[in-house]
């Protein structure tokens, strides 16, 4: 499954910059994201010139499973695909709810409904489709991630139901991946911002901390805390885990001094 990229620009630019073997997408994402690039940013069409450029990044990375007599049919894919579909890379910055889209949110249920919903009009956004269309990139385990639910598939399909018979969302099958309508999107940039992200990571517990002065979000993991004092930063886990870290560095640092 490809990874859900919130500005795919400024990450392939990254990841070219250094060829760091050890990234977090596969080499099949990977090449997307070159072919993409080489055809938005140098205007590259021709299918032969785009496939040599595209072989000639992925072997500057050294990969040990990467051989072009092997691959090649995927790149002339991928970059046949790029030409013919115009596809562009997502270079989202801040994605913003505007204030009649969190009111609706925050009458849509309970706080997993609440999650949920931030999420996928977080993503229908992302997606920059003016009916307020989530892309079929967005599966589900990217959606239960950002959205911050620890529940199972049925429990998470109950919620898409409760979000669709209650006049939330619509949902279409498009070659066997869904997409989610957002039914009161809103189209009128006039409107008050009033939440905003700039990565997918955690939306449905920050939109629930935006509501409450009673909790917040550990800066480690993102888990929902509650607010026991303004100082608190982390939650009791990763409270542990940090002074852990503190103390081996700091018994570290007095078995350097006493060895000189």
């Amino acid at each position: 499954m490809n990874k859900l990229i919130f500005n795919e620009k400024t990450y392939i630019e990254n990841v070219l910059n250094t060829y760091d073997k050890n990234i977090d997408i596969t080499l099949f994402q990977l090449t997307q994201l070159i072919a993409i690039y080489y055809y938005q940013e140098y205007n590259i069409s021709n299918k032969e010139q785009l496939e040599k450029c595209v072989n000639s990044e992925l072997e500057r990375f050294e990969f040990d499973n990467y051989y072009y007599e092997a691959y090649y049919k995927t790149i002339r894919k991928i970059v046949q695909n790029v030409i013919r579909y115009d596809l562009k890379l997502k270079e989202a910055y801040k994605i913003p709810i505007y204030q009649n889209e969190y009111d609706i949110i925050k009458t849509c249920g309970d706080n997993k409904h609440q999650k949920l919903l931030i999420t996928l009009y977080v993503m229908a956004r992302w997606n920059g489709n003016e009916f307020g269309w989530t892309s079929s990139k967005s599966k589900t385990p990217h959606i239960k991630k950002s959205a911050n639910l620890n529940v199972s598939n049925k429990d998470l399909n109950l919620l898409f139901y409760d979000l669709s018979t209650n006049g939330y969302i619509k949902s279409t099958k498009k070659v066997g991946k869904f997409c989610y309508q957002m039914l009161n999107y809103n189209t009128d940039k006039n409107q008050p911002i009033v939440f905003e992200v700039d990565s997918f990571d955690n939306i449905g517990n920050k939109f629930i901390v935006s509501q409450s002065n009673t909790h917040t979000i550990c800066s480690v993991c993102g888990r929902l805390i509650k607010k026991t004092s303004p100082r608190i930063k982390y939650c009791s886990k990763c409270a542990k885990e940090i002074i852990k870290e503190k103390n081996n560095k700091l018994q570290k640092k007095k078995r350097e001094v006493l060895r000189n």
